[in-house]
């Protein structure tokens, strides 16, 4: 009796952890923007196709109500130097103050203050 307890609250546990509500993303106009952006999807492929999928981040912050996505390589020591505009162009950081380029680096250090998009949530 007090194994199949046990084995009803694991059960009970495993079915209320499960997160199929989670609200869908949306970053830059679209639901899925790994596969959904063009650019973004290119860039993956191109991560995959170097074999470097496991070691890339995708981040999505919001900076003065623009949202900016970062494609990082982990091994890249700059970790603002790849952002880009939702229509894929290449953000040019020497454009921000250093207030700005601060608050960047918070934003994409804190993962409160981002929304992580690749690895998958």
């Amino acid at each position: 009796m007090k194994s199949l307890l046990i084995f009803l609250f694991l059960g009970l546990l495993t079915v209320a952890c499960r997160n199929d509500d989670a609200a869908p993303v949306n970053v830059c106009g679209v639901g899925d923007p790994i596969n959904d952006l063009p650019w973004l999807k290119i860039r993956m492929e191109e991560a995959r196709q170097r074999k470097e999928e496991h070691i890339t981040a995708v981040r999505a912050i919001d900076i003065k109500g623009e949202t900016l996505v970062q494609v990082n390589t982990m091994y890249m020591s700059c970790n603002i130097c790849v952002l880009y505009h939702c229509d894929g162009r290449r953000v040019d950081t020497s454009t921000f103050s250093q207030e700005d380029l601060r608050s960047i680096g918070e934003k994409l250090s804190d993962p409160l203050q981002h929304m992580s998009l690749w690895p998958s949530r």
